[in-house]
């Protein structure tokens, strides 16, 4: 007949522990889809209650970005801390944003493209989390495309890259009159 309450944090493993109410992974789950989560199962453990999650605090953390900028350094991120979002605190000037490497705590290395995220592939702009140190390497060759394109500027280019990548994929393609 009274309110209840189940305080529980959520570390870097993602094992959120509800204890009576039972242990699950939180990994890769939105906000939303955790609330969803937690209050079904305090629904199905105590039926006819009323549960609700509250958010109270959200936990802070440190990741290195290191690699070819000019001073290694701890940023601060949150759960919700995307790559991009940090790499825009560093002097990328000499470095590839190509080629982003995070490694995590646990030594699993994935490699991301920066350019492709800012176009819109969310994949290639992950959340970051406790432990992970971003690691930028030097870039490689460059090319300036100028003129009528969408985006015109200078990209850095990958083995295997076309002519037609630079143009359309890079630079936008042709501007609408532009030959």
């Amino acid at each position: 007949g009274g309110t209840t309450q189940i305080e529980f944090s959520i570390p870097g493993t993602y094992i959120v522990n509800l204890g009576p109410v039972g242990v699950f992974s939180a990994e890769d789950m939105t906000l939303e889809m955790l609330r969803d989560r937690v209050e079904a199962a305090v629904e199905s453990a105590y039926p006819s209650s009323f549960p609700r999650l509250e958010l109270v605090s959200i936990g802070l953390f440190r990741v290195w970005i290191t690699g070819a900028i000019p001073n290694a350094r701890l940023v601060q991120a949150w759960g919700l801390s995307r790559l991009s979002e940090l790499v825009g605190t560093a002097d990328t000037s000499e470095a590839s944003l190509r080629r982003v490497e995070i490694i995590s705590d646990g030594g699993a290395s994935a490699t991301y493209d920066l350019l492709r995220a800012r176009r819109g592939e969310t994949a290639e702009d992950p959340l970051v989390r406790p432990g992970d140190r971003i690691v930028f390497p030097s870039r490689l060759d460059e090319v300036s495309i100028g003129g009528q394109v969408l985006f015109p500027g200078t990209y850095e280019v990958l083995d295997g890259d076309t002519l037609d990548d630079v143009i359309f994929r890079y630079a936008g393609g042709i501007r609408r009159g532009g030959k």
